[in-house]
């Protein structure tokens, strides 16, 4: 179980130390508000300047996601991209990412998230290249189970976090 946002973050890039390869030229794409310590950790590791991805779900009356709508930044400049996010639940948000990054032509793409399911990951190995997280348990639940604060952030404090322009 991580502390917050920021410690799952800092255990997933740890794992994505030793895991990434050292010699591609990734473009970083950070799901905001909640993904931005996760991407900040990234950038740092990558000296990269990270691009926002903006989700707006629509859930149903079970809190289910009934629609989603992925703003990307269509400035992408590579083939090799990843995307860093708090975590993986059902998997229909990373699902939805991947969906319209390929559309963009992106051909190789790594999700990393500090918590990401074994039961969410052979539907996710279809879209992404590689899965690097700090926490695999075997069935999805909640993501608030993972973090014992998991007070989400705004999107102010996660546009300075990345050192995005507003």
């Amino acid at each position: 179980m991580f502390a917050d946002l920021f410690d799952g973050a800092l255990a997933v890039v740890a794992n994505a130390k030793s895991e990434l390869p050292k010699e591609i030229n990734w473009e970083l794409l950070v799901v905001i508000p909640n993904g931005a310590p996760v991407g900040a950790e990234m950038a740092k590791l990558l000296m990269k300047k990270p691009k926002a991805i903006r989700i707006d779900k629509k859930l149903n009356d079970m809190g289910l996601i009934e629609s989603l709508n992925i703003s990307i930044p269509d400035l992408i400049s590579t083939n090799h991209i990843i995307v860093c996010d708090d975590g993986v639940e059902t998997g229909t948000a990373a699902l939805g990412i991947a969906k319209k990054l390929e559309s963009m032509g992106a051909k190789h793409l790594v999700l990393i998230a500090p918590v990401i399911p074994r039961e969410i990951e052979p539907r996710l190995l279809g879209s992404y290249e590689q899965l690097i997280s700090a926490s695999r348990p075997i069935a999805r639940r909640a993501l608030k189970w993972e973090y014992r604060d998991f007070s989400p952030l705004t999107l102010e404090a996660a546009t300075e976090l990345l050192g995005l322009e507003r």
